[in-house]
């Protein structure tokens, strides 16, 4: 698995685009919550090249802390130093 400090940011946001995609197919994936994931997206998309590793995670479990449904998480020890 690539560390994220060995990211291009052209993967960086590659990654960010799927995880968008994916994401919206979440049975959860309400018009409401739309409005709240959008803008949070977008910030992320802008603020990735200048984050460290850790709050690059942090920003994206943020985003999904949105669905609030106990099963949506980002699984630990998925990322490596």
């Amino acid at each position: 698995m690539t560390q994220i400090n060995e990211l291009t940011i052209e993967k960086l946001q590659s990654d960010i685009a799927y995880f968008k995609t994916e994401i919206q197919k979440h049975p959860g994936f309400t018009p409401d919550l739309q409005r709240l994931f959008s803008p949070m997206i977008s910030n992320l998309r802008k603020q990735a090249p200048d984050l460290n590793r850790n709050d690059f995670i942090l920003a994206l479990t943020r985003v999904i802390g949105l669905f609030e449904d106990g099963h949506s998480y980002l699984p630990p020890f998925q990322f490596y130093n």
